[in-house]
C-alpha cells in the first residue's frame, strides 16, 4: 500500500496514539510512541508507521560499558519482513563523528532530508542521557515553576 493509504487508515485511531486536552476547542494535542517517530508527534511526517523510509534512535541498556545509542533506519527490500525491518548502526564515537553520520545518512545520502533537525536534536538529548547514566555528567536541574519568596 501506499503511505499516504496507510496513514489515513490509521491517523486517528491505532494502538500507539495518546490523546491530551479535552475538546477540539481548546486544542488538544495528539502524541505517538510508535518506533522510527523520532519526535513523538502524530503526524504523517514524523510517523513510523506510515513512511517507508524512517529514522530511529534508541537506547540500549545495559552492556559491559553502560547504556549505547543506535541509529535505525528502515530498508526497502525487508518493509515485509518485520524481523529484518531496521539497518542499524551504532553510534558510540565521539559526538561530533556520531553528528557527521547522521548527517550522512539524513541529508547527504537524500534518505529522508526533513528529518535531520529533529535526529540531531533527539540524538543531543540520548547523548546527555547516556552520560548521565554513567556518571560522566549531572542531570539537568528540574524548574518548578515559581516559587513564592519568604521576606
Amino acid at each position: 500500500m501506499s503511505d499516504a493509504l496507510v496513514w489515513e487508515c490509521i491517523k486517528n485511531n491505532n494502538c500507539f496514539l495518546t490523546k491530551r486536552g479535552r475538546t477540539a476547542r481548546v486544542g488538544g494535542v495528539q502524541f505517538s510512541s510508535e518506533p522510527f517517530n523520532l519526535a513523538k508527534k502524530n503526524s504523517f511526517k514524523n510517523s513510523g508507521l506510515a513512511n517507508s523510509k524512517a529514522v530511529d534512535l534508541s537506547v540500549a541498556e545495559g552492556g559491559k560499558y553502560g547504556p549505547k545509542i543506535t541509529m535505525a533506519t528502515k530498508g526497502k527490500k525487508s518493509l515485509k519482513k518485520p524481523a529484518t525491518l531496521a539497518n542499524e548502526t551504532p553510534l558510540n564515537k565521539a559526538f561530533a563523528t556520531s553528528v557527521r553520520s547522521i548527517k550522512g545518512v539524513t541529508e547527504k545520502s537524500g534518505y529522508r532530508k526533513d528529518l535531520q533537525p529533529i535526529a540531531l536534536a533527539r540524538y543531543s538529548l540520548l547523548k546527555r542521557y547516556t552520560q548521565v547514566k554513567k556518571g560522566l555528567a549531572k542531570p539537568i536541574p528540574v524548574k518548578m515553576g515559581r516559587v513564592s519568596r519568604k521576606e
